[in-house]
């Protein structure tokens, strides 16, 4: 029987933790570890607070560390090809951006009389 804490438990998971292994209802364990402390002068809240740091924390369903390393290597990759997209578009602002003003001025002001119409040629 391997004992684990549980997440849901209401303060480390310890009795949640005996309760998933052992099958009878955490509000037994609950009710033992209150009894138990009452009857040894607090020895039982040491032992409590001792089995919170040894005992080691449930993992979830379906963790597994390999799992774990194709995800991070996923996350990795969009990172990744997000970057180099923002960068790309970054990149083409910039050449805009290196243009002068008086320049950047010029071309809307030739881009402006462009769509005109001239009186004259129509």
């Amino acid at each position: 029987m391997k004992v684990y804490r549980s997440r849901e438990g209401k303060i480390f998971g310890v009795c949640q933790g005996l309760a998933d292994a052992t099958g009878y209802s955490v509000k037994y364990w609950r009710i033992a570890a209150v009894i138990a402390a009452f009857f040894t002068a607090g020895w039982v809240i040491a032992a409590y607070f001792i089995a919170a740091l040894v005992i080691p924390v449930k993992r979830p369903e379906g963790y597994d560390s390999k799992g774990f390393r194709e995800n991070f290597e996923d996350l990795r990759d969009d990172a990744e090809a997000f970057v180099k997209r923002e960068y790309s578009e970054f990149k083409e602002a910039g050449a805009d951006a290196s243009k002068s003003r008086k320049e950047r001025k010029d071309a809307r002001t030739a881009s402006a009389e462009e769509s005109k119409i001239d009186p004259e040629k129509a």
